[in-house]
């Protein structure tokens, strides 16, 4: 009860009071601004970068895949205060029936977000369920990386990230990319994670300058 009822709620409030200490700048947004109102963005991430990215994209009619764990419970329950959708599953184990469930969801006009590492990685290597999505609704897939200048780090198999206060925070975007519907899912896969961890790597740098 304590874990997963109380405990989120005291957790989204810890975040938007950190929020309000830490400076937030956001890089290529233009993105997504060109994108309105042409249909379900598809938004991927790292697991070990999400809780930042939580805090800073709601009211962006977003549905986020959770996992269907005991873990994924208390995740599920912090995304739905701060106001996003939540589907339970994952693209691996029971991922069918969750991704089922997302496309049912884009085709009501919401946006997706997933770790496509996640829920339990390895860290940095890309899962294909985010591709199988693009592909079947032709909707565009926007990366999104976040770094922080100063964070606590968790000893989680993704090394999970905190942002401390008064730090800053970059948020950096890439794409639009598109999944034709004669592209090898596999290939796709591995260009795209390949692409994301690039552009992580190259902000992580540039905060730390």
């Amino acid at each position: 009860m304590f874990r997963n009822k109380i405990l989120p709620f005291i957790a989204v409030l810890l975040m938007k009071i950190l929020g309000l200490t830490q400076k937030i700048e956001r890089q290529n947004y233009k993105i997504i601004e060109d994108l309105s109102g042409s249909g379900s963005l598809l938004y991927a991430f790292w697991h070990n970068r999400q809780i930042i990215l939580f805090n800073t994209h709601r009211n962006m009619n977003l549905c986020i895949l959770t996992s269907s764990s005991n873990d994924g419970d208390w995740v599920a329950n912090i995304s739905k205060i701060l106001g996003y959708d939540v589907v339970r599953g994952s693209t691996s184990r029971g991922g069918g029936k969750a991704l089922v469930t997302m496309l049912k969801v884009m085709k009501k006009g919401k946006n997706i977000g997933i770790a496509i590492d996640g829920p339990r990685g390895p860290v940095y290597e890309a899962k294909s369920g985010l591709l199988y999505l693009a592909q079947k609704q032709r909707s565009p897939i926007i990366l999104v990386a976040g770094s922080m200048k100063n964070f606590w780090q968790l000893t989680t198999w993704d090394n999970f990230m905190i942002p401390k206060p008064f730090t800053k925070i970059i948020i950096k975007y890439d794409g639009p990319f598109y999944v034709k519907h004669n592209d090898k899912i596999e290939e796709i896969t591995k260009t795209l994670g390949s692409r994301l961890k690039k552009l992580q790597i190259d902000l992580d740098n540039e905060i730390m300058l």
